[in-house]
């Protein structure tokens, strides 16, 4: 008869707490999946941006571009209402306000201060190591990558309406703690 010997290290079967692990919050799984979403809108865009969108063959393009922006503009208002739960979402928080105002500029002058902001690296700056660190940089990489090629889409005039720009970007934090 054998002996019952635990094969299993301690702890290995408990929630990992560490460091060294990625967790999800909410603002961060969403803003994953606005990545995607603002992906698909500016390709859907780009199939409409050199024909006649008043031509009915392509009803098909635009319906899908349509879809495409209503996904990014439901995504981007669903983070609004997420609270920040971990100082890695401060920078998701404030490329979600620029996405939101590129996206419903009423002005070019305002398109472009929003997207000016993006050559401010201390906006996104994060004071982390660790996976969470990593995880978060490869986010607001692939996001100001998005947000790039958004402007280099040659669409119609901007509409919308936008506030100020700067005192919103402070999320009413103070990151200096």
């Amino acid at each position: 008869m054998a002996d019952m010997t635990p094969t299993t290290p301690a702890g290995a079967n408990e929630a990992l707490q560490d460091a060294a692990h990625f967790t999800h919050t909410p603002i961060s799984t969403l803003f994953s999946r606005l990545l995607g979403a603002m992906a698909h809108h500016i390709e859907c865009e780009r199939d409409i941006e050199h024909v006649d969108v008043f031509d009915p063959a392509f009803n098909g393009w635009l319906k899908d571009a349509e879809e495409a922006a209503t996904v990014v503009t439901t995504l981007i208002s669903k983070i609004r209402q997420c609270r920040i739960q971990r100082r890695a979402d401060v920078p998701l928080m404030r490329l979600k306000f620029i996405a939101d105002t590129m996206l419903g500029a009423n002005a070019p002058d305002v398109f472009l201060e929003a997207h000016g902001l993006l050559s401010h690296p201390h906006l996104f700056a994060l004071r982390e190591n660790g996976a969470v660190a990593y995880r978060v940089t490869a986010m607001i990489k692939t996001a100001k990558t998005c947000l790039n090629l958004l402007a280099e889409l040659e669409t119609d005039e901007p509409v919308g309406d936008v506030d100020a720009l700067s005192d919103d970007l402070s999320l009413g934090l103070d990151l200096a703690a």
